[in-house]
C-alpha cells in the first residue's frame, strides 16, 4: 500500500469516526430503542431523524466555519479535537444527572470516543499527506 493509499484510507477512517458513528448511535438510541410508551414507528423514526439532523447541522456548521477559516488564514482549522473533548466534557456532566440523561450518557461517550479515535487517525493522515504530497517550488 502506498503513502497515498494509506493517506486516503486514514481520512476515510476519520470522517468514518467523525461523523457515520454520532449519527448511527443518535438514530439507535433516540430513534429506536427509547421511545415514549405511547410513540409509533413513526414517531420513533421522526424523533430519530431530529437529533441526527440537529448534529448533521452542528457538523454543517463546523464545516462551514473552518472553510472560512481556511480562506482567511489559508490553513485548515480542525474542529475533531473540540468535538472529542466536548462530548466527552458533556458525558461527564450528565453522569451526574443519570436519573435524568442515562440514555444521553451513552450518546455523549459513543461520540466522544469516536471524535478521540478520528483525532488519531487525522494525526496518522497527516503524517501520510506530507509523505506524499508533491514538492513544489515558487520559481
Amino acid at each position: 500500500m502506498t503513502d497515498k493509499q494509506k493517506y486516503y484510507l486514514w481520512a476515510a477512517i476519520k470522517y468514518l469516526l467523525m461523523f457515520f458513528v454520532p449519527l448511527l448511535t443518535a438514530g439507535l438510541i433516540w430513534g429506536v430503542l427509547k421511545e415514549p410508551a405511547n410513540n409509533t414507528v413513526l414517531g420513533r423514526w421522526a424523533l430519530g431523524a431530529f437529533i441526527i439532523g440537529l448534529l448533521a447541522l452542528m457538523f454543517a456548521s463546523d464545516f462551514i466555519k473552518a472553510q472560512i477559516e481556511q480562506i482567511k488564514l489559508d490553513k485548515k482549522v480542525v474542529f475533531i479535537r473540540n468535538h472529542a473533548f466536548l462530548f466527552l466534557g458533556i458525558a461527564l456532566v450528565l453522569w451526574l444527572a443519570t436519573l435524568v440523561a442515562k440514555d444521553a450518557i451513552t450518546f455523549s461517550l459513543i461520540s466522544g470516543g469516536s471524535h478521540l479515535l478520528a483525532w488519531i487517525a487525522e494525526k496518522i493522515e497527516k503524517k501520510y499527506y506530507r509523505l506524499w504530497k508533491p514538492v513544489t517550488s515558487n520559481e
